[in-house]
């Protein structure tokens, strides 16, 4: 009861603001690139719709504002480099007059830590992105991690009633995607 109250102070403190499920979309068949912009004439309604767009567009995976040599980074997760090329070209063409200066890149590999100020041993996940697996995931599994996407609280027994499966059925889904490091963590 002391740690669900102390976790609800934190979310309603929004210290905690919302939980994730962390995927490998590298087993999933997907790359990831990544693109670091600086802007002229920039101003708080390019920022926006700069932000608006990547909020509107499927490929984004995350979106940075920096202070440095670069104003953003955006990351993409696509299934092919042509996937990749057409989001660029959009990109670019949007918004061409304000582009200074454009670096992109595709990550060969990733290490996620944890935060040692919060944990006492520094534990970390660490993937290649130079081999798409690829792993073969079922329908149901796709909808699973679309709920998990969603809410990755929501009690197994409410994702089975959803989707009109066992709960078993759920459970084994996410440990196989646990096992095969498509779901990294919660």
């Amino acid at each position: 009861k002391i740690v669900e109250y102390r976790i609800k102070k934190m979310e309603d403190l929004k210290v905690i603001k919302r939980y994730f499920c962390k995927l490998n979309y590298v087993n999933l068949g997907y790359s990831i690139y990544k693109m670091f912009i600086r802007l002229v004439n920039i101003d708080p309604n390019l920022e926006q719709e700069i932000e608006d767009f990547s909020k509107t567009n499927n490929q984004f995976y995350w979106f940075h504002k920096y202070r440095g040599r670069f104003d953003f980074g955006i990351g993409t997760v696509v299934k092919t480099i042509q996937e990749y090329k057409e989001f660029q070209s959009t990109f670019f063409e949007r918004f061409s007059v304000n582009i200074a200066e454009k670096s992109a890149s595709q990550a060969v590999s990733t290490n996620s830590y944890s935060h040692s100020y919060i944990h006492d041993k520094r534990d970390f996940v660490s993937y290649s992105h130079s081999t798409k697996q690829n792993k073969n995931i079922t329908e149901i599994d796709k909808k699973i991690l679309g709920l998990l996407a969603k809410d990755c609280k929501m009690p197994i027994v409410t994702m089975a009633q959803q989707l009109k499966v066992s709960n078993s059925t759920v459970s084994s889904r996410i440990d196989k995607m646990l096992d095969n490091n498509i779901i990294l963590c919660f």
